[in-house]
């Protein structure tokens, strides 16, 4: 930084005869600095801190040189905050207050103890959470903890004080009383009513002399301190700049600001986007039932809020999900919900329309801190409650359309129809006139309170969860013909002859009078349906990858139940093809189709180029398939998948976009290589030889002794996975040996798939300090070659022969280089009765993306291979074994 820079503000001679040259070699030093930051080394351009542009606007290094000559640096911008430069402040006194009470409260409690005042009350309140334990029984144990410890260690006196030492770092939570019909919140100026404006119901319980209780309560927690917690720790402050950092080429798309609803957002608010810890917030709404089954049944709804600033391995993890409100029950609030919203509104608005001053500790800067919402997340039902627009009575089953689709509606499209219908805040939602018939709006959502509501390219998201849980338990209930569950049934028999040409189909009536329905070839026999079930029974897919499916299986009558949203997604992507492989053939592609439509819109990193493709095919899979089955089966969860792609391309991958992770918040032998028997003689005398011996320090001379130890397991955590040996595996309902790794066939082609089946896992160890350890898989290789292993790649199936090996002895990989898979038999083809399908898994908690960081989220891998995506490669000779030895034991040394 310069010492002195009064150069910026003194740009001409004394009566604006020619430039100072001082202030042209300064903008040069400016630019020269701007052309290091990795704005510029992405995309070749650099804010202008012009007049005119004030930072706001991007240009060329030339255009914005120009600029600067003709109009000059914008006023007071002696410090280039806006291109890499900090200033270090002193943090505002609310950040001083808690850093204080942070210190006070985080001392040890004795000298070597690793806990202290604050982690003790934060463990106390954990477990009194958790284990629902009353506040007496939490008192006496803590008098009893203090009986038991010197009287000089601190803890907190009783669940009150724990309670209140931890209330001091300002995450509040406040408690609103509401109507019991959830008409009004006693709220702002409604507080001190006594009685609800609308329904005149009484705001406290009956015969309450001492303390007034309100009948029903919601509880709000406050979403600015938890932002700001964001920028007080060095663990997550610096991260809540990664979207501006780490952008991509236009066409890949990895993460939320990579969709155009992002950057239609920065292009409209040019000064918001122009701070890059400005936060982007997305909203899910989910109901839960809190009690067991045996009890009343009362719905409780929970608003959790979540930040997109942060990277994929952070965004929408557990630590980064909120919990904002709780909606009392005992039923759905439905439109009512706004009412709940208020609060969440009224803070959404002051961050927008005021920010906050928020201390960043890595940047040692105060700044004013804004936030937006971009979307909210939920199912079905929820979408219509907090859009406003029922959705229940929209889908006009059996209807033949023949218009084409509707135009998509802007913002101030929306807007224009719905500014004048009524609030549910305002008064009570009624059926107002037009409605179910020139529109299905109920109200006018409260999020259009937000001003800039109308400008979000993608206000309400499609959940792709219950989407695609909802056509898998369709389709396959279909094909299954399950009573009860198929949407095969007499009803939609019925509406056949109105609607299709299919004769064969048609009831037919029987001499007693009785509707009999001919079997379609849609369907399997009872037969097939027991073979399918005892196939799903057989598969060992890997730990940790779905639930036990075999637990889902009912034999006798040929059905799967009790599956679960994930379990869905699993069998929907991966499974469903090999299922179905008995079908004709003019039957199975379009389900294979739509398979794979689901896995590709779900895969870790998409193309926009691709998105447009798959926009033109789902239309046509939908298509086939409704010449196959019965009309009745397309209700509105079987059309939904034509939009997806659409949102995918606003809003970026679904990861971000769908329930899965606010649904879990709810829940929560020894062997030798013989072939160079005399390499190890070798190379050690060649380390060791006087020529040599300079050039190897120690740790190469430890290494060249060979191994001291060898230890074998059954079983190795590594990358995420659990592997264990073939032999460990039999007989369990799951498997974990399946392998796979990239390499090459020893010419020129490096991408070659190796499948194989783990028989040992072996642990090296080396002599010297500090301790040098390796771990290798020995593996039994299934043969690569287009005899052994195939692609279909209309269907993206690999299949592998299992009765053929490789055949080089190449049977050592590194462990840390090793990916899972598991195999599955086809269950009603006997002419592949030798192939195997291979199913590429990735566990829950990490995904593979372009940037080589880990995601928070299962996925799948598209069927769009993707370069930068790096794997290990089987080992040809001990000398290679040795390198990747020398390699992984130097990066052991580093950690």
């Amino acid at each position: 930084m310069d010492p002195d820079r009064s150069w910026m503000y003194n740009r001409n001679n004394p009566g604006r005869a020619g430039m100072i040259p001082e202030f042209a070699e300064g903008v040069i030093r400016f630019i020269n600095h701007a052309k290091t930051l990795d704005d510029f080394l992405t995309s070749r351009l650099i804010r202008c801190p012009s007049v005119n542009c004030e930072n706001v606007r991007y240009h060329t290094t030339k255009t914005v040189a120009m600029y600067l000559m003709m109009n000059g640096f914008k006023p007071g911008y002696t410090v280039w905050t806006s291109h890499g430069e900090n200033v270090e402040e002193t943090p505002n006194e609310e950040a001083k207050i808690f850093y204080e009470q942070l210190r006070d409260c985080s001392s040890p409690l004795f000298n070597g103890s690793q806990h202290s005042k604050l982690s003790v009350a934060v463990r106390l309140l954990s477990i009194k959470s958790d284990n629902n334990i009353s506040q007496g029984v939490m008192d006496s144990m803590i008098d009893l903890m203090k009986e038991l410890v010197d009287p000089n260690v601190e803890i907190p006196d009783s669940c009150c004080k724990a309670n209140a030492l931890v209330s001091k770092l300002g995450l509040f939570s406040i408690r609103i009383d509401c109507c019991k019909n959830s008409w009004m919140l006693y709220y702002k100026e409604d507080i001190d009513l006594k009685s609800c404006k609308f329904c005149n119901h009484p705001r406290y319980k009956t015969g309450s002399t001492e303390k007034k209780l309100a009948i029903k309560a919601m509880y709000y927690l406050l979403l600015i301190p938890r932002l700001k917690r964001l920028y007080a720790s060095n663990s997550s402050a610096p991260h809540m700049r990664w979207h501006r950092e780490n952008r991509r080429p236009p066409s890949v798309m990895c993460h939320p600001f990579d969709g155009e609803a992002w950057k239609h957002f920065d292009r409209t608010y040019p000064d918001f986007a122009a701070e890059p810890r400005n936060v982007r917030l997305g909203l899910c709404a989910d109901g839960f039932t809190p009690f067991s089954v045996g009890a009343a049944p009362y719905s409780c709804w929970l608003v959790f809020i979540t930040p997109y600033n942060l990277p994929p391995e952070m965004c929408m993890t557990s630590p980064y999900i909120y919990l904002n409100c709780v909606i009392p029950g005992s039923s759905n609030p439905k439109s009512k919900v706004d009412v709940y919203l208020q609060p969440l509104i009224d803070e959404l608005k002051l961050l927008w329309f005021e920010g906050v001053e928020t201390w960043d500790i890595s940047r040692k800067q105060n700044f004013n801190m804004c936030a937006t919402l971009m979307w909210t997340i939920n199912d079905f039902p929820a979408y219509g409650m907090l859009s406003g627009k029922r959705k229940k009575y929209a889908f006009k089953k059996n209807k033949t359309e023949r218009d084409g689709p509707p135009p998509i509606l802007t913002g101030d499209d929306i807007w224009e129809r719905v500014q004048n219908f009524p609030k549910v805040i305002e008064e009570p939602p009624y059926k107002f006139d037009g409605y179910g018939v020139a529109h299905n709006w109920a109200n006018q959502s409260i999020f259009w309170e937000l001003p800039y509501w109308k400008d979000n390219l993608l206000r309400h998201n499609l959940d792709v969860m219950h989407i695609e849980k909802n056509y898998f338990d369709n389709l396959f209930n279909t094909v299954m013909d399950v009573t009860g569950k198929t949407k095969d049934n007499v009803k939609a028999r019925l509406d056949l002859p109105e609607h299709c040409r299919r004769s064969e189909l048609h009831l037919q009536e029987s001499a007693n009078n009785k509707l009999l329905k001919p079997k379609a070839s849609y369907s399997f026999t009872m037969e097939h349906k027991r073979k399918n079930c005892e196939w799903v029974e057989s598969l060992k897919i890997s730990d940790g990858y779905t639930s036990n499916l075999g637990k889902r299986v009912d034999i006798e009558y040929g059905i799967l139940h009790g599956m679960k949203s994930h379990d869905c997604h699993v069998f929907m992507e991966q499974l469903l093809s090999i299922a179905f492989c008995g079908l004709p053939e003019n039957i199975w592609k379009p389900m294979a189709e739509i398979s794979l439509f689901f896995k590709d819109l779900c895969s870790s990193t998409l193309r926009v180029e691709n998105l447009v493709r798959m926009a033109k095919n789902i239309v046509v899979i939908s298509n086939k398939l409704e010449k196959i089955l019965p009309p009745g089966f397309f209700d509105v969860m079987e059309h939904l998948p034509i939009h997806l792609v659409h949102e995918a391309l606003l809003g970026g991958l679904v990861q971000y976009r769908w329930m899965y992770p606010f649904e879990r918040y709810f829940v929560s032998q020894y062997g030798h290589d013989q072939v160079f028997p005399s390499f190890i003689t070798w190379y050690t005398n060649w380390v060791y030889n006087s020529e040599n011996a300079a050039t190897f320090d120690q740790f190469f001379k430890d290494i060249s002794w060979g191994p001291i130890t060898v230890h074998t397991m059954s079983q190795y955590n590594v990358n995420g996975f659990k592997f264990a040996t073939e032999n460990y595996s039999k007989n369990k309902k799951t498997n974990n040996s399946g392998v796979w790794v990239k390499g090459d066939d020893g010419s020129q082609n490096e991408n070659v798939d190796y499948f194989g089946v783990l028989q040992e896992i072996l642990e090296l160890e080396y002599s010297g300090w500090p301790i040098k350890r390796i771990v290798l898989f020995q593996c039994k290789w299934f043969d690569p070659t287009s005899r052994g292993t195939r692609e279909l790649k209309q269907h993206n199936i690999i299949e592998v022969k299992h009765t053929r090996k490789y055949e080089s002895y190449d049977p050592f990989i590194i462990a840390q280089n090793a990916k899972q898979v598991y195999y599955a038999l086809y269950p009603l083809r006997r002419d592949k009765s030798d192939w195997w399908v291979v199913i590429k898994t990735e566990l829950m908690g990490r995904v593979e993306v372009e940037s080589e960081l880990d995601v928070a989220y299962q996925n799948e891998i598209s069927s769009v291979s993707m370069q930068g995506l790096r794997s290990g490669k089987p080992l040809s000779n001990q000398l290679r074994l040795l390198t990747q030895i020398l390699i992984v034991s130097v990066k052991f040394l580093e950690k």
